[in-house]
């Protein structure tokens, strides 16, 4: 459940005279709920008459689709939501809106009811746009993705990336996944149109994993894209973990004053500090980071940004001033949001990098601990628990090198070999960023790499380090 403190966080929010900080607040909201997360009947009894004031009174269509998606998790205690969008149903300018309305009205009417409603407004969506945008939200929708592929409407395209979005969706309410990874990878490759590949980063986005070889097209031609798909871009490529390790120059260059000051206006820098808010610790680009926040005047921006210096102020002293700074003097949503994030943030006794990683010339990996409220790092297998790591001392990084060499010895593939060689020299040069890059695509062939082995220092050492849960 969304914990009380969160959620009148997020209703203040909704109150905020800027567009854009509801806007993010919305989404905020819909990806928690989209998670599982649950609110109690009277937050509901709140939220819904918030949501419909928002929708009613806003020119803005995002500001108003947000309204929407938000809306289609509730049913029964959402009255007011409903009957607003019987109402107003031709009388939302927005096409992609509208199709939002109809999914909402989809769930919460009878299908008899449903139809008559549509057959009374004047909503201008095709027949194919109503299966696909209500296709998640009832048990009588029937899709055929390959026709609508082939038709190339805009609009069913959007909602075929949506489709492929939200599985989470699909599985609550039994329904097949119609959209696989390997079609939101071809629409990439099929289509120019910037509102589609705006919902196909989307999409990417909010997949569990993601791998940049998915993308038919250059990361690196990023300025040939629309501003719709550039946004969703920019908060998708954090995800790949390797291709930040591999080109942290490319992310300097987005981080650059110039770039985000000169070449890009704030809508896309939200979708950059929206990318790096969920993103892994990275050393190398820390202080472009700074500069970044220095020089920042979008609050949206700002707000994403603190969550990103909160979660790693163990790990760095500037994040820690700032963090610091805002929870003093800034302006109440930072503050507020410091505050709320707090217990779950600030102590992540089971979150990845929980620890500051030194290799030593001395020929020993130091792991320290800060704010640490277990002291240890445990391995659990089947009934058996041991703790692996713990504050009272070092543990020599011979170790981790001595169960490397045992899984090479036993390796048969040429190509995790070469990983595992890549991982060997790594340490062997107290590179432990290296090291770390070399793991994890270690960890990409399966975990039959480490299948014969005992590797109980080396396994809590990726977990420590999130390269593996």
């Amino acid at each position: 459940m969304i914990n009380s403190r969160q959620f009148l966080h997020y209703i203040r929010l909704l109150r905020h005279p800027d567009t854009r900080q509801r806007i993010d607040t919305l989404q905020d909201m819909f990806f928690l709920l989209l998670r599982g997360e649950l609110l109690h009947p009277n937050q509901w009894e709140q939220l819904i008459p918030i949501l419909v004031s928002n929708i009613a009174y806003s020119n803005d269509d995002t500001l108003r689709r947000w309204g929407y998606q938000v809306g289609t998790f509730s049913i029964n205690n959402n009255k007011l939501l409903v009957d607003y969008c019987i109402n107003n149903l031709g009388k939302e300018s927005d096409p992609e809106n509208r199709s939002w309305m109809a999914a909402l009205l989809s769930k919460n009417l009878p299908k008899q009811k449903f139809h008559k409603v549509l057959s009374e407004n004047d909503h201008r969506l095709t027949y194919e746009n109503i299966s696909l945008a209500t296709y998640l939200f009832t048990d009588y929708s029937t899709v055929n993705v390959s026709r609508a592929l082939k038709k190339s409407d805009p609009l069913s395209l959007m909602w075929i990336a949506s489709i492929g979005a939200y599985n989470n969706i699909a599985h609550h309410n039994k329904r097949e996944e119609l959209v696989t990874s390997n079609d939101l990878s071809k629409l990439t490759g099929e289509t120019n149109d910037d509102e589609v590949l705006k919902h196909v980063m989307y999409a990417f986005f909010l997949q569990e994993t993601f791998n940049i070889h998915e993308l038919q097209f250059s990361p690196f031609d990023y300025e040939k894209m629309g501003s719709q798909q550039k946004t969703w871009f920019f908060s998708l490529i954090w995800k790949d973990d390797n291709f930040l390790l591999d080109n942290i120059d490319f992310f300097r260059s987005l981080l650059s004053e110039k770039h985000l000051f000169c070449d890009i206006g704030p809508e896309i820098r939200i979708g950059l500090a929206r990318g790096l808010a969920d993103s892994r610790f990275s050393k190398e680009i820390s202080n472009s980071i700074v500069e970044w926040y220095s020089h920042e005047d979008s609050q949206s921006v700002l707000y994403y940004l603190l969550k990103y210096f909160q979660q790693y102020q163990h790990l760095s002293e500037q994040y820690k001033e700032i963090v610091e700074f805002q929870r003093e003097n800034g302006r109440e949503p930072l503050k507020e949001l410091i505050s709320v994030n707090e217990k779950s943030i600030i102590v992540p006794n089971e979150a990845e990098l929980l620890f500051q990683r030194i290799l030593k010339g001395d020929g020993k990996m130091e792991i320290k601990i800060e704010n640490s409220g277990q002291g240890q790092v445990n391995v659990f297998d089947g009934n058996n628990n041991q703790a692996i790591y713990t504050t009272s001392g070092t543990i020599k990084w011979e170790s981790i090198k001595d169960e490397l060499e045992e899984i090479l010895q036993k390796c048969k593939d040429d190509e995790k070999k070469h990983e595992l060689e890549e991982a060997m020299n790594a340490l062997a040069e107290r590179d432990e960023s290296k090291f770390m890059a070399a793991l994890r695509r270690v960890v990409q062939f399966g975990s039959d790499v480490f299948s014969n082995v005992t590797a109980n220092v080396l396994i809590a050492y990726m977990r420590a380090n999130g390269i593996i849960p």
